[in-house]
């Protein structure tokens, strides 16, 4: 193909990449808008007509009327905390009902005083003092303490985080109005997160570390090479980690606020990118859950941010712990989607490979049936997802080779010397294994038709090298009369058919990168096969 023949395919898929791409941001763009829009929708409330929200407070000696919700400017206000006052009515004809004072939402803890005295402390209650937990607290009021007419409310503000405090309007009425609110939010805000932060410790026990991990399967997921500096990914969390256990309260809670917050956002960011590379790259189901998982985590994230930093209107409502269940969801979905595809891809494969064999059986009946089946059998084997554990592949090789060493009176030996047997190697491929396996009968037919031998010891063990890296190392033995070995090493031998096997078993050894050592001597034949730490990954290797 000529030069300006290939410019317009070029420009042509260079187009459709383009288009691709602006699609796939409009529609990250639009699961960002349908994020916001519902994270704007306010949550159901009780009557207005209980509503409370014109306040006197009184905060560092400065008196100064507010209308909630308010954000305080105090933080780490403990001693001298802001104190609100109001007042509201309650009506003799309602001692029939109980009243009840609700608080959908503040930060970080209150202490609610009715006519001087106090009905609810959320200091006492753990979850309450979250500032991204959003729990609301409601609190029956004696019914002694009410007054006909004009009633006296106060709520102390106690704030001991870097965050500002902050109330939102106060509902007093009969309990049965508000209590409908009070048992939504707590099972959104309370309840949900609970659930999810069990799901999720699955995973990760910090959100800063389940950030990284999250990234890293997002990397190898989406085939990318795991880049030298990827263990810098997870030094945040060990930040946080160390933290948490020689820090104090203090020092975990501003650790997290600045390192931890910050570097999920940043996981966050880098995810979009490679999300959106990969959906264009591979066209699959897979990539396009993640993406949109990704979107929706990280709207809901700058959402969070903005509120705190108060750049948007806000109930300091926090909403991003909630989504981290999309981004559970999308990865099992992704994963299910990729197994059940490998899974018909399997089926097809094996369902073309048993035609195959059954074709070459009947064309191989006449001549050579049994060494061309044997071929045929160990691609087939080679072919099965053995998750890189080639101590598998060596366990169908033990049955063959007994098969063939029993007509000849030959006893097989097998060790595995270590308990482990070989190490695994995810990046084992069939091509690996053929080659491995063939070595093996090699030195199996060797043994069987030049040797003379009575026995032949397999040994299989794990080694350190050098450096204290494990390798894998098969040995297979005999006690034949051996052969003679040339000085350089070479295959040469007195018998041709030998030297070729021979040629064959180092060709061999060379495509898995392995090493291969031969010793003969009267006594018999030792072949021993070193594995590297990591077999070449290349196509080439098939043979």
């Amino acid at each position: 193909m000529t030069d300006a023949a290939a410019k317009p395919l070029l420009w042509q898929g260079r187009r459709l990449q383009a288009s691709r791409l602006v699609q796939y941001v409009l529609l990250q763009a639009a699961i960002a808008a349908a994020c916001i829009l519902m994270l704007r929708q306010p949550l159901p409330e009780p009557p207005s007509r209980y509503l409370v929200t014109e306040f006197s407070l009184n905060e560092r000696g400065t008196v100064q009327s507010v209308t909630l919700p308010h954000f305080v400017a105090s933080r780490y206000a403990m001693d001298d905390p802001p104190l609100y006052t109001s007042r509201f009515t309650w009506p003799g004809s309602e001692a029939s009902r109980a009243w009840s004072v609700f608080l959908p939402r503040f930060t970080n803890g209150v202490e609610v005083t009715v006519n001087g005295v106090v009905i609810l402390d959320s200091r006492r209650d753990p979850a309450a003092n979250r500032p991204d937990r959003n729990t609301p607290e409601i609190a029956v009021i004696p019914s002694s303490l009410l007054r006909n007419g004009q009633n006296d409310l106060a709520i102390r503000l106690f704030v001991w985080g870097p965050i500002t405090g902050f109330l939102d309007r106060i509902y007093v009425g009969p309990d049965e109005s508000l209590r409908p609110s009070y048992d939504q939010r707590m099972l959104l805000f309370v309840t949900l997160p609970v659930v999810f932060s069990a799901w999720e410790a699955i995973l990760a026990a910090s959100a800063p570390l389940e950030s990284a991990c999250v990234l890293s399967f997002a990397m190898l997921f989406f085939g990318l090479k795991w880049p030298r500096w990827g263990f810098l990914i997870f030094v945040p969390a060990l930040v946080l980690l160390v933290g948490g256990l020689f820090g104090n309260r203090i020092v975990v809670r501003d650790l997290f606020l600045f390192v931890g917050v910050p570097t999920i956002g940043l996981y966050l960011v880098l995810l979009a990118p490679l999300a959106a590379w990969s959906v264009l790259r591979r066209q699959d189901v897979a990539s396009f859950l993640l993406g949109c998982a990704v979107t929706i985590v990280l709207t809901c994230w700058t959402f969070d941010i903005l509120s705190v930093l108060q750049l948007i209107p806000s109930r300091r409502i926090f909403v991003a712990r909630l989504s981290y269940s999309a981004m559970l969801v999308a990865i099992g979905a992704a994963l299910t989607w990729r197994f059940a595809r490998a899974l018909n891809q399997v089926d097809g494969f094996a369902g073309r490979m048993v035609v195959l064999v059954r074709e070459t059986e009947e064309k191989l009946k006449a001549s050579f049936a049994r060494a061309a089946l044997k071929d045929l059998r160990l691609v087939i084997d080679a072919m099965d997802d053995i998750g890189g554990d080639l101590m598998l592949a060596l366990g169908s090789w033990r049955e063959r080779a007994m098969a063939q060493l029993r007509p000849h009176g030959i006893v097989l030996d097998w060790h595995t010397l270590s308990p482990q047997g070989l190490p695994v190697h995810p990046e084992l491929r069939p091509w690996h294994v053929i080659q491995i396996v063939r070595l093996l009968d090699e030195a199996l037919t060797n043994a069987v038709k030049h040797a003379e031998a009575q026995r032949i010891t397999v040994s299989i063990e794990t080694l350190a090298d050098a450096t204290g890296e494990p390798r894998g190392c098969i040995t297979v033995e005999d006690d034949g009369k051996g052969f003679a070995l040339a000085a350089d090493a070479a295959a040469a031998v007195s018998s041709q058919k030998a030297a070729r096997g021979l040629r064959n078993m180092r060709s061999r050894a060379a495509r898995c990168g392995a090493e291969l050592e031969l010793f003969s001597g009267a006594r018999g034949t030792r072949m021993r096969l070193t594995l590297l730490q990591r077999f070449p990954d290349s196509d080439s290797a098939a043979g």
